[in-house]
């Protein structure tokens, strides 16, 4: 069996071949962000022991900490905790663990390892402020997979006692309640909501008690029981890691999707088959609602598309959801509230003990309909796909232009591209020279 590393941007993928119950052979990832923890992976792979800890007094605590996660969590548990878990390890307890061994684990150095984690700064995200501090739930993670982690190695004797767990983290007081959803919230948001796709969007999340990624995931084939009352809830999307999604099981992805001009993303959006399926009962006026929306669209699309896929076959991505959402609530100049919430307050009960779903569509005298947008969102819309037009002829011109030009291969990585054009001098100048002369 050959191990191969390969490296994607700051990030070395360990890959090998397994072979699976059924005897068929199957590929396998693992992602590292150091090159030598992912040799010591190919060296223990290699070696046969891919599903044993190798591990003992002298064994720097760190390796250990990666071998844990890449054997017994990964085995173990779901997908997204134990890419969790690996975060954990790159993004924090690496730079506060050190050159530590395991036989040098004491009172005092893990009260020190966890006094060093808390003066970690957040790590930073895209397009959203950086936090001078590492996050509470942050150090709660690394606190189970250290409390996990050490309880293994006390099972195996090689730790006296798990040190961690006298260690308690602490807990910041909030400065004020978070806003919490009520019923003159809701009207009125959704009384004003001009987004079509949104809209049906809310009232399912109001209404089913399904949580987001299932709610998105809603296809046409789901709303074959309408006139019984009933949709049938039998997915789900999740947006992963690519190197995830190669690690799971091929049988449990329907479908993956690809958007143009995205490819050089880590994270891709998959549509994933759900365990078990549900009967999700909704009020006549949500019923009503979807009816409609399926003889609108249901025609032109295929029963495994989602109910939001309308003109370029994608999904409702969730950035895209949160986009809307956040555009609405600040048009409203509504508190911060979250869909995560408007799930459970649908499903909540008021002082008379009757569901906040109920008591909404049970006053409702008329049927369900989506708010037409004033002059401004129809200005903007309009200015929006008329860039959007642009986008596309001018994109169209530049293929034609440079069809006799760029090698006859298709290249779906613009990096590739860039190689061909940094290796070849002449071939630049010729593609700028002929684009001058087309102006």
């Amino acid at each position: 069996m050959a191990v191969v590393i390969t490296k994607r941007r700051k990030a070395y993928n360990v890959i090998y071949t397994i072979q699976n119950e059924n005897g068929d052979i199957e590929k396998r990832y693992e992602t590292f962000y150091n090159r030598e923890q992912a040799l010591k992976r190919k060296e223990q792979i290699d070696g046969g022991k891919r599903n044993k800890i190798i591990v003992n007094k002298n064994t720097f605590f760190i390796d250990y900490l990666n071998q844990y996660v890449s054997v017994i969590i990964f085995n173990d548990c779901s997908i997204s905790i134990y890419e969790n878990k690996q975060s954990l390890i790159n993004n924090y307890l690496s730079k506060v663990v050190g050159d530590k061994k395991v036989k040098e684990l004491n009172a005092k150095t893990s009260k020190q390892i966890m006094h060093d984690l808390q003066l970690l700064p957040g790590v930073p995200l895209r397009n959203q402020i950086s936090n001078d501090v590492i996050c509470a739930s942050a150090v709660r993670g690394c606190l189970n997979l250290l409390c996990q982690a050490s309880d293994y190695l006390v099972d195996h004797n090689l730790m006296k006692l798990n040190y961690f767990t006298e260690y308690r983290p602490k807990v910041s007081a909030k400065n004020q309640e978070s806003p919490s959803w009520n019923l003159s919230y809701w009207t009125r948001l959704i009384s004003n909501c001009t987004n079509e796709k949104l809209f049906i969007l809310l009232h399912l999340c109001f209404d089913s008690g399904l949580s987001l990624s299932e709610v998105r995931a809603i296809t046409w084939s789901n709303l074959d029981h309408l006139e019984e009352g009933y949709i049938v809830s039998n997915k789900r999307i999740r947006r992963l890691n690519k190197n995830i999604v190669l690690e799971m099981d091929p049988s449990s992805i329907i479908q993956t999707y690809k958007k143009k001009g995205f490819q050089n993303t880590n994270t891709v959006v998959v549509l994933l088959k759900n365990k078990q399926e549900k009967k999700v009962y909704l009020h006549s006026q949500v019923i009503e609602l979807l009816m409609e929306w399926r003889d609108r669209y249901a025609q032109n699309h295929s029963g495994d598309s989602t109910i939001y896929s309308l003109k370029n076959s994608l999904p409702y991505d969730d950035r895209v959801v949160n986009k809307h959402f956040k555009e609405l609530i600040n048009k409203l100049e509504l508190p911060g509230l979250t869909l995560v919430k408007l799930m459970s307050f649908g499903r909540q009960k008021g002082r008379n003990e009757v569901l906040y779903s109920d008591v909404y569509y049970s006053s409702l005298g008329r049927p369900l309909r989506c708010k037409k947008p004033d002059i401004d969102g129809v200005r903007d819309f309009l200015n929006c796909r008329q860039v959007m037009e642009c986008k596309e002829k001018w994109n169209q011109s530049f293929k034609e232009k440079t069809s006799g030009l760029l090698p006859k291969e298709e290249h779906s990585d613009f990096d590739a591209l860039v190689d061909k054009l940094k290796s070849d001098p002449s071939l630049k100048r010729e593609l700028l020279n002929k684009l001058l002369e087309k102006r």
